[in-house]
């Protein structure tokens, strides 16, 4: 494929690590990627992306050995402002996106208001964008605010695709859940119920029918101006919880990120 395309990546915390396979697969059937753009885990694998390559991002997805690589828990700080920090994986952030990139990536993040940011690591310098990253990366309550009182912008967009439309015509959409509904026979919480039944229904609920709302509203202007979307996902749900961070179920994650990769058909 000659043309360049636009990478536009949902979140799913440790589901993520399905994106990075699916960007290894596509690198290797010769698919240039020139814009990225993500929400929560999405904006980390743009960052990532496109600061140090995939190479690199694979690196730091299978080399993290558990949740506590990526957050601390701030019980025994009875914070008030969340039940974890995200001083470890503010760490990773700001040792690979440390210098100026020729690849854009863009961060979706909302404040309390519902005021959506797109920040671009074109328009901030690495520290300044590193720091939306983060933003883009926690969740309300549960983690602490970093930049004011910016969060997961997947609250309102799971995937800033309609941004990323305004911005390039040829678009592929990762998205880390499958927009089909599954019915779950047994689930079993991984954290304490209350905070696994709130991720549980932004995996589950929100990634989907917001995804979907998004694409319902705009699909027919989109065609109609020319756009290409394609839709990466997994065949079904990758049975990983968000801060579930254990180095197997990544792994399988990837796996299968680079079996649909490599197996999802371009076509006109």
């Amino acid at each position: 494929m000659s043309k360049k395309w636009a990478v536009c990546m949902s979140g799913g915390g440790a589901k993520g690590a399905f994106q990075m396979g699916v960007l290894e697969a596509l690198g290797e059937r010769g698919i240039e990627i020139d814009f990225l753009s993500g929400s929560s885990v999405g904006a980390l694998n743009a960052a990532g992306f496109a600061h140090v390559g995939i190479k690199q991002l694979k690196s730091v997805w299978l080399n993290i050995k558990g949740k506590k690589d990526i957050l601390k828990s701030s019980w025994l700080s009875w914070s008030p402002k969340g039940i974890y920090s995200t001083k470890p994986l503010k760490k990773i952030i700001n040792k690979h996106v440390n210098k100026k990139s020729n690849i854009e990536a863009v961060a979706c993040a909302v404040n309390l208001d519902g005021q959506i940011v797109y920040a671009s690591n074109q328009d901030h310098a690495p520290d300044v964008f590193a720091s939306w990253v983060e933003a883009s990366c926690l969740i309300p309550f549960i983690m602490e605010p970093t930049i004011g009182h910016y969060f997961d912008g997947g609250i309102v967009e799971q995937t800033p695709l309609s941004y990323t439309l305004s911005r390039r015509d040829n678009v592929i959409v990762i998205l880390n859940a499958p927009t089909k509904r599954f019915v779950y026979d047994k689930f079993e919480p991984y954290w304490p119920p209350i905070v696994s039944y709130g991720l549980r229904a932004i995996d589950d609920i929100m990634t989907r029918e917001v995804f979907l709302n998004d694409v319902q509203a705009n699909c027919e202007e989109w065609q109609n101006a020319g756009k290409k979307v394609h839709i990466i996902e997994p065949p079904e749900p990758l049975g990983i919880d968000t801060l579930d961070f254990e180095p197997k179920k990544l792994f399988f994650a990837y796996q299968k990120g680079r079996e649909v990769g490599h197996a999802h058909r371009f076509t006109s």
